[in-house]
């Protein structure tokens, strides 16, 4: 029959690990208040004061991907975030604050554009520099070069063409009123 003093040492030992798992475990859980995660709160510096919210979102390589926005690419301390199933976000090292509010999938080339990024299905991220200082409005599908090309265009009214394989931009016209004579398409529709 075991000494009580060796079966203590036993329901302590297992009581500590028990502690010690329970601890660790909850260390892996996101806080939350009814739903609120409020360490995902998304907050610019202080350095710029201006409005800061979420631009656009979109479900990517296995994580929920956001751009933040300030208002008229004033401001300091956002970018591009991921989120991941654990309800954990952190900032991507290659945040630029601006102005986004664009999101599309690119099913030709396995990659998701929001903001002035690119992103492939492993969650590599690549910045489109000739973007990053418009404030991008909407992403869509080239429709001259589907397969390699998608337009960007920005509050101002620009229109650009990027290569989603080089991510080299160019100003295909300079106000949207324009577009009539620069996309064929458009020659179908009256006026």
């Amino acid at each position: 029959m075991p000494t009580p003093s060796i079966n203590l040492h036993k329901y302590a030992l297992a009581i500590l690990l028990l502690l010690t798992l329970c601890t660790c475990l909850h260390a892996q859980i996101p806080t939350q208040i009814k739903g609120v995660f409020p360490q995902m709160a998304i907050i610019s510096d202080h350095k710029d004061r201006t409005e800061a919210g979420i631009g656009a979102v979109i479900p990517w390589a296995n994580k929920l991907w956001a751009v933040g926005y300030v208002a008229h690419i004033r401001g300091s301390g956002l970018g591009l975030y991921e989120i991941s199933p654990d309800m954990t976000s952190r900032r991507h090292p290659a945040s630029y604050t601006g102005t986004y509010a664009n999101r599309f999938i690119h099913n030709q080339s396995d990659q998701a554009f929001i903001g002035p990024y690119a992103i492939d299905t492993l969650g590599r991220v690549r910045i489109i520099e000739d973007l990053k200082r418009h404030r991008l409005t909407g992403t869509m599908q080239h429709l001259v070069h589907p397969n390699s090309m998608v337009y960007f265009l920005t509050m101002e009214g620009l229109l650009f063409e990027t290569n989603v394989y080089t991510l080299k931009s160019v100003l295909e016209c300079g106000e949207t009123y324009e577009l009539m004579h620069y996309l064929p398409i458009l020659k179908y529709f009256k006026t």
